[in-house]
Order: structure tokens, then C-alpha cells, then sequence
């Protein structure tokens, strides 16, 4: 046999494995097939199990606003290409993907109305991500967002630091600790402050017009998959040691989720502002399309929310929390 019939018949086994294989779009259709419904079953997990342990916290952060879109285009790019159980389970997990977004992580509560001896005070919490998008613009929003105590998480720590949080609250007190700044336009003065596996806290005792109140600034690691069992047993022991008679506000970057399985023992005494008197879109980072809700007010006894809303500005990864709060019945005077 010479050479040459010897390459003919090579190329043409190539050419006939070559035809064997399938084309590339039936090959996209086939992993199309197989992923989606790998996805689901992923987001089943976490959306059950949440953050119980570590491989169940990965799936845990598969954000359901994401599951509903990843659903409904396996839905329609795959019609009748799938296999009705497939589709039905499809189906179940976009419908439940929703329900999760629309039902259980809005707020369908009435806010508290706040008695007639009430004297509300605007607070406000942000994390303004160290001003690394367009400083000037923090400072113009938080004016116009008018807070009586304004708490900054990821301060931008210029050298005018003081002076931009006095031009937010005029004659305002200005106290920074870690990279935290508060600013209030009531008499502050921190009593204490904590730190360990992963967070950090500052304490602050304000005295508003209807009574004084403490103010928990937290601020925890930002890696997801921190095991968050250790800051939290910090914060816990902090709160069992405090005086519970003052009220109590706890605020800042958690990094968990709302529903995380690590809030457990706090939902025990405080609620959340959003769960109580909030509304609108729940998640706080990252903006422009916020899918996580890490940014939280949580509220003790004695103190209540008769609002609670999240803004969005161009110039931070974070919404904003802006509540309206009132000392309930004078507690902690």
C-alpha cells in the first residue's frame, strides 16, 4: 500500500468520526438540558438547608433573583426539547424562585403607628465603600437624606472627614472608630467597643429626645464563606452582658443574609426594621442590582420603626438604610 492510499483512508476514518459527533448547537442544547436542571437542584439545597455548613452555605448564596431568571430562560430555550419531569421541576423551582423574592423576603408587615407623645429621629446607616465612587456625591446625598444620627460604614477617612459629617448634621457630634463614623445631632459618646474572628463592634450611647438609646455599629468580615458562628457568639456574649433596660439598635455591614441560620439566637430578642415597617426591593448589595440583603437594623425592645426603606445611590455598592425610629413609652430613661 503506498502513502498516498494510506492518508486517503486516514482522512476519510476523520471524516467519518467527525459526522459521528454532533453539531455544536445540539451540543449547547445538551448541556443547556443538563445545567438547569443541576442549578435547581443546587439552589433546592441552599434554599433549604441555607447556611447550616459549608457546602450548603455555596448554594446557599445562589441568589433566588438569579434562580427565577436562570428558570424561566431554561424554560423557554428548551420548549419542547425536555422531558415533562424535567420541565415540571423547572417550573416548581422558578415559581418557588419568585415566591422567595416576592413573598418571603418582602415585607408585607403595617408599620407601628407611632403614639402621639412620640418624638421620631431619622436614622440612617450606609456603606459608602471607602468613597471610592465619587466621594463628593456621598456627602451631597446624605444632606439631602436629612438623618439625625448617621452611621457610615467603609468611611472614606479624608482629611476632612469631620467636617464633611458636620456639614450632614450641623453642630452634630462626630465620633470614628476602626473604619466606622458616626455623626448625630443628639449628645453621643461611645461606652464601648469589640473585636475578634471576624467582626468588629462599637458601641455608642445617644441621648434622643425621647430617651436615651445604644447604638451597636458592626461592621463583619466580608468573605462569604467565613464561618460566621464565631462573630456572632462574640456579639451574642457582648448583648448578655450589656444592660438590657437602655434600648438597643444594632446596625451595619453583616454580610449574612436576612434569613441566614446565623441570626437564630438574635431574632430571639431584637426584629428587623424591614420585617417590621419595611418595603420595597429587600436586598442591599451590590448596586446597580442589589441581590443580597447584608445590610440590617435590628431593633430591640423599647425602641420601635415607623418606617424603613432602602435608597439606592450611584456612588456606593450599598443601598442605604434610612428607618424613622421612636423610644417606645419613654424605655431606658
Amino acid at each position: 500500500m503506498n502513502t498516498e492510499t494510506s492518508a486517503e483512508m486516514q482522512k476519510a476514518r476523520d471524516s467519518e468520526g467527525a459526522d459521528d459527533r454532533p453539531p455544536g448547537p445540539l451540543r449547547f442544547a445538551v448541556v443547556l438540558r443538563v445545567a438547569g436542571p443541576l442549578a435547581a437542584a443546587a439552589w433546592w439545597v441552599g434554599a433549604l438547608a441555607r447556611d447550616r455548613n459549608w457546602a450548603t452555605t455555596f448554594c446557599y448564596y445562589f441568589p433566588p433573583v438569579v434562580m427565577a431568571g436562570v428558570g424561566a430562560a431554561w424554560l423557554i430555550l428548551t420548549r419542547g426539547r425536555t422531558r415533562s419531569a424535567a420541565r415540571g421541576f423547572m417550573v416548581l423551582t422558578t415559581v418557588a424562585a419568585v415566591a422567595k423574592v416576592g413573598v418571603l423576603d418582602c415585607s408585607w408587615h403595617p408599620p407601628p403607628e407611632p403614639p402621639a407623645e412620640a418624638r421620631p429621629f431619622r436614622f440612617v446607616h450606609w456603606n459608602v465603600a471607602r468613597g471610592a465612587f465619587r466621594v463628593d456625591q456621598v456627602w451631597r446625598t446624605l444632606i439631602d437624606a436629612r438623618p439625625d444620627v448617621c452611621l457610615l460604614s467603609e468611611a472614606p477617612f479624608t482629611p476632612d472627614l469631620h467636617d464633611r459629617l458636620r456639614s450632614v448634621v450641623r453642630e452634630g457630634v462626630v465620633l470614628v472608630a476602626w473604619d466606622m463614623a458616626l455623626v448625630s445631632r443628639y449628645p453621643a459618646e461611645p461606652t464601648d467597643r469589640f473585636s475578634g474572628s471576624g467582626i468588629r463592634a462599637w458601641s455608642i450611647r445617644i441621648r434622643a429626645p425621647g430617651g436615651p438609646f445604644d447604638l451597636l455599629a458592626v461592621d463583619f468580615s466580608s468573605s462569604p464563606f467565613r464561618d460566621r458562628r464565631p462573630p456572632m457568639f462574640l456579639l451574642m456574649q457582648w448583648l448578655e452582658a450589656r444592660d438590657g433596660r437602655v434600648p438597643l439598635v444594632i446596625a451595619g455591614d453583616f454580610n449574612i443574609p436576612r434569613d441566614s441560620l446565623r441570626f437564630d439566637a438574635l431574632r430571639r430578642q431584637f426584629r428587623h426594621a424591614y420585617e417590621t415597617s419595611g418595603r420595597g426591593w429587600p436586598y442591599s448589595w451590590p448596586v446597580p442590582l442589589p441581590l443580597y440583603a447584608i445590610d440590617h437594623v435590628w431593633l430591640s425592645a423599647g425602641i420601635q420603626a415607623a418606617t424603613y426603606r432602602m435608597a439606592t445611590a450611584p456612588c456606593s455598592d450599598h443601598r442605604r438604610q434610612a428607618a424613622t425610629l421612636w423610644i417606645d413609652g419613654g424605655a431606658g430613661r
